[in-house]
């Protein structure tokens, strides 16, 4: 009896065993949400979709404690499986070599750790602006097959429905289709939909749909999925396959997706299962010495889809002068179908194209340029945005928004992510380019990212076979750029750091070749204008690649697109060392570190120097006909002022300068070169070497009279002034 009794117990273990196993083995999902790092986050409370079977979880953020970090001693210690220190290096002959008059112009790049304990300090990792959403609209139609369908409840409720569809005509209007039937197949991307009740007057239904719409000539036919041909789950990738040699279709597709104001190091912090994915299981290569080359979106934008420069470039001590072939106060006035956008490029390569953005004003249309007029691409969602953002489309009390975003808790890149996902599905068969560029995730928010890690790491893992043969782009365009981390040192090299993640098509991760060359280049200074030439390079001579290809120089025959980058899957040209001046980024951007030593106990010469930035920020105020709209400014000198001087034994004369203004307490910061024999000279003239000095802080709400992005910067709006000083002024003392 007792054998018995033991036999039975191992038999009861062996089971116990092998059920664990294999629900960690066929259930991914849940092994991704529970366990993935070690994470002690706990469900606030579990619920039952009954229409997947699965349990969701709502997690408390007040729960979140060290979910991607775990401090033991009071120091912190990074998941095995995030992206290491070293990963940041510079290359070890710039880095630890000193700065001399002869080598003056060679480019020491920063060491940035994700885990700083300075940016440490501003992170909130239980950060999540969708927290505590309770849905309150459903939407009672969906697209399935081309069409549009109604839920079996409001099948039952005998609910009718029209829909009418969204033409995109230029970046600012779309026209509308004539409503029709749902039986109907809509020939369109974007529609509206509107239902009513014959029993029920009072109902009325209104939302909006997206879909991929194909239009296929009478001699093709639908592609079918093929049937699968295995039992074991697709996103088991803890194995590696061996690389195919040899694609689907000779032109690997294309996606860059974009994420707005996200430096390497934020992505790095906010996102490790994504970057997990991303990097053990795609093979991404990290680019970690992007250096941005203008102020926000806009400049880079231009680098990065145009490849060209958009802001002058002025003299400095380490930049000659550069001029951009038209300038952006120019290039805002017309619009850019004669432009080298990079969508047109793909197009002329047999590509079928998307961009997708979720703001009405765009990188191309910010603050009020002509963007395209034309469809620039053949999947265009400007519709969308526009119908839910412009004063010419939206509701009065912005209805259809708020249905769709805060009513139905979901975010807006979920809506462009499934109309990217439809896009990959419905061209199996023909090369794709797009571009997706998520502006509300983490533009006015540093910590913007951690709530959808993973959502993007399912993406990722759930298409992962679906973009085999894909160069995916994961990137931004300049770091983040507000709030108390960029603030400090940390954060200004973020700032001018953008991300850049590279993924190559299957085929090629065989190459040695190109893995090694992509590698080599990113411990260089890279830049938005290498990014484009790469592309460019995809679009005219990937079709030519394969696993045995040697990347030894870009093919630029038949190329009429001027490039003012390298494509970085061929070696960089290093006769001349990479530097901010050859890449065409100016002082304020540079990257590349400099001695820097403070002077800000120096409290005459700060004073001197701030006032003439001020001077200059009023003389803007007054060119730019402002002087009705904005306050007269005037340097707080009651508040410390920073000034750090540049490489004095190379007597630079270039000063960083850091000051608060009144009214408003403006928090700014710029460049100066001085124009003297030394700092005591009081005779010593200033020259800006910024092409205009920014904020650190949000001014949105007391600049909102003035839609110059020239010098809203800069603008006290004197309608606040005149309140405050109101207010100020007839307020009684209190009482004692």
């Amino acid at each position: 009896m007792p054998q018995f009794m033991l036999v039975f117990y191992r038999a009861v273990v062996v089971l116990g065993v092998t059920s664990i196993l294999a629900l960690l083995l066929f259930n991914r999902s849940f092994v991704d949400d529970y366990v993935y790092q070690g994470s002690v986050r706990r469900p606030k409370e579990l619920k039952v979709d009954h229409g997947s079977g699965k349990v969701l979880v709502t997690i408390n953020p007040n729960d979140v404690i060290n979910d991607h970090f775990k401090t033991i001693g009071g120091k912190t210690k990074r998941p095995d499986n995030e992206l290491r220190l070293e990963d940041f290096k510079g290359h070890e002959g710039l880095v630890h070599r000193n700065l001399s008059k002869v080598e003056a112009m060679e480019c020491r790049l920063p060491d940035l750790d994700p885990w700083n304990e300075k940016a440490l300090y501003y992170i909130n990792k239980g950060r999540d602006r969708m927290y505590g959403c309770v849905g309150t609209y459903t939407q009672g139609t969906f697209m399935k097959n081309g069409k549009v369908m109604l839920t079996a409840e409001e099948i039952g409720n005998s609910t009718q429905c029209l829909f009418r569809c969204y033409y995109p005509k230029d970046d600012y209007t779309f026209t509308y289709g004539h409503w029709q039937e749902i039986s109907v197949e809509p020939d369109c991307d974007i529609l509206e939909v509107n239902c009513t009740r014959k029993h029920d007057p009072l109902y009325n239904y209104n939302t909006l749909h997206t879909q991929i719409y194909r239009q296929y000539h009478y001699f093709q036919t639908k592609p079918t999925a093929k049937p699968p041909t295995s039992t074991t789950p697709p996103d088991l990738l803890d194995v590696k396959k061996p690389h195919s040699d040899t694609p689907p279709n000779p032109k690997p597709d294309v996606h860059m997706i974009i994420f707005d104001s996200v430096s390497t190091t934020q992505f790095m912090r906010s996102m490790p299962a994504t970057v997990h994915v991303l990097r053990e299981e795609m093979e991404a290569v990290v680019m970690p010495n992007v250096n941005k080359v203008g102020i926000n979106s806009r400049p880079n934008g231009y680098a990065l889809l145009m490849g060209r420069q958009a802001y002058e470039m002025e003299k400095s001590p380490i930049n000659d002068e550069r001029k951009p072939k038209i300038n952006m106060y120019d290039m805002c006035g017309y619009y850019l179908e004669q432009d080298q956008f990079i969508g047109y490029e793909f197009k002329k390569k047999g590509y079928t194209t998307l961009f997708s953005e979720d703001w009405e004003l765009g990188v191309f249309n910010w603050p009020n340029c002509f963007g395209f007029g034309k469809t620039p691409v053949d999947h265009y969602m400007r519709p969308f945005q526009l119908r839910l953002e412009s004063k010419k489309y939206r509701d009065e009390n912005a209805t259809m928004k708020n249905h769709l975003y805060w009513e139905m808790c979901r975010e807006a890149h979920e809506y462009q992510m499934d109309y990217l996902k439809d896009f990959i599905d419905v061209y199996p068969d023909i090369p794709k380019f797009s571009i997706t560029w998520f502006t509300y995730l983490a533009h006015d928010d540093a910590n913007g990212l951690f709530h959808v890690d993973l959502y993007f790491k399912r993406f990722f893992r759930n298409y992962k076979k679906k973009l085999s043969n894909s160069f995916l782009f994961v990137m931004g365009d300049h770091g983040y750029r507000f709030g108390g981390i960029r603030r400090t040192k940390t954060g200004e090299a973020e700032d001018k750091n953008p991300l850049l993640m590279v993924v190559v098509p299957e085929h090629l991760r065989g190459n040695d070749n190109l893995i090694k060359n992509m590698r080599e280049n990113g411990k260089h200074l890279t830049t938005h204008y290498d990014t484009f030439a790469t592309m460019v390079d995809i679009a005219y001579n990937a079709p030519n690649w394969n696993k045995e290809t040697v990347f030894n120089g870009m093919n630029k025959t038949n190329i009429p697109v001027r490039l003012e980058g390298e494509s970085y899957l061929h070696p960089f040209k290093l006769d001349k060392p990479r530097n901010c001046n050859n890449q065409r980024v100016p002082f304020d951007f540079c990257n590349c570190q400099l001695k820097q030593v403070d002077r800000s106990n120096e409290t005459e010469f700060g004073y001197r120097i701030a006032q003439f930035m001020v001077d200059k920020m009023n003389q803007a105020l007054t060119f730019h006909n402002h002087t009705h709209l904005c306050s007269t400014l005037e340097l707080n000198k009651k508040l410390p002022i920073e000034v750090e001087e540049f490489e004095p034994e190379l007597r630079f004369n270039a000063f960083k300068v850091t000051f608060k203004v009144l009214p408003g307490e403006g928090h700014l910061w710029g460049f100066v070169q001085m124009h003297g024999e030394n700092r005591d000279d009081k005779n010593a003239k200033f020259s800006l070497i910024s092409e205009r000095l920014a904020r650190l802080d949000e001014y949105e709400p007391t600049a909102f009279c003035s839609s110059s992005p020239y010098v809203k910067p800069y603008c006290y709006c004197k309608e606040i002034f005149s309140m405050t000083s109101s207010t100020t002024t007839t307020s009684k003392p209190p009482k004692s």
